[in-house]
C-alpha cells in the first residue's frame, strides 16, 4: 500500500533548518497544564507539538502553517484553528494567520538566551521569522521575562521598541498569562493543603520562585 504521507520538499519562507535537539522544561506539567489536557484535549496536544516540533526555536516566535500543524498531528485544520484558540484565551500563544507566525508566550520562562553570543544566536533565528506584529509582542514579553534580551532586540530592531506601548498598559497578552500563573498556584496550593491534610506531614517539593517561574 502507497503511503499517503507528504514527500520530501524544499524549505519555504520563514522556514529555519531543523535544530538537533530542544530544550524543553519539566515545569510545563502543571496543575494548569493538566486541566488544559483534560478540559481541551486537542488544544493540550497541540501545546506539546508547540513545544517539540521541528519548526521551533527556544525564543518562541517562529513561522508554523496552519496546513504544517495539521499534517504533522494528524488534525483538520478546523482542529488545529479551534485549538490555537483554545491556547490564546489561556495565554499560551498567539498565532498571526496572515504571517503564518506563532508566539509562544512562554518560551522565555523556560530558555533565556544569555551571554552575546546566545543573544546573537536568537537575533539572528529571529530575522528569518516573516514580517508580524508578533515581533513587537516578543519584545513585550521580553521586557518582562528577559530584561537584557529585550534591550539587545531593540538594539538590532529600534522599530519593535514596545515601550511607549507598555507605558499605556496595553499588555493584553502578559495579563492572559498572569492570570494562567495565577491559577496554577491556586491550583498548586489546593493540591498541597489536601496532601498535608492526608499525610499530616508538610509537602515537599519545588520553592515558591519555581513554582511561579513554572507556569507563566
Amino acid at each position: 500500500m502507497l503511503s499517503s504521507r507528504p514527500t520530501a520538499r524544499k524549505p519555504q519562507r520563514g522556514e529555519v533548518m531543523a535544530p538537533k535537539y530542544l530544550q524543553v522544561s519539566p515545569h510545563i506539567h502543571t496543575p494548569a497544564f493538566r486541566s488544559l489536557r483534560q478540559n481541551y484535549p486537542k488544544a493540550y496536544e497541540l501545546r506539546m507539538y508547540h513545544l517539540t516540533c521541528r519548526h521551533r526555536n527556544s525564543e518562541g516566535l517562529f513561522w508554523l502553517p496552519i496546513q504544517y500543524q495539521a499534517i504533522d498531528i494528524g488534525m483538520t485544520e478546523e482542529e488545529v484553528n479551534s485549538a490555537l484558540h483554545v491556547l490564546h484565551e489561556h495565554g499560551y500563544s498567539d498565532y498571526d494567520h496572515e504571517a503564518e507566525v506563532i508566539l509562544d508566550r512562554m518560551a522565555l520562562d523556560y530558555y533565556k538566551p544569555k551571554g552575546a553570543s546566545q543573544i546573537k544566536g536568537a537575533i539572528n533565528k529571529l530575522e528569518s521569522v516573516p514580517q508580524t506584529p508578533l515581533k513587537r509582542e516578543l519584545v513585550r514579553v521580553a521586557f518582562i521575562r528577559a530584561p537584557d534580551f529585550a534591550d539587545e532586540l531593540i538594539a538590532a530592531f529600534p522599530q519593535l521598541d514596545p515601550t511607549d506601548t507598555l507605558k499605556t498598559g496595553s499588555r493584553e497578552g502578559v495579563d492572559r498569562a498572569t492570570t494562567v500563573l495565577s491559577k496554577s498556584k491556586s491550583s498548586s496550593t489546593e493540591e498541597e493543603r489536601e496532601s498535608e491534610s492526608e499525610s499530616g506531614q508538610t509537602p515537599h517539593g519545588h520553592s515558591e520562585l519555581e513554582k511561579v517561574n513554572s507556569e507563566w
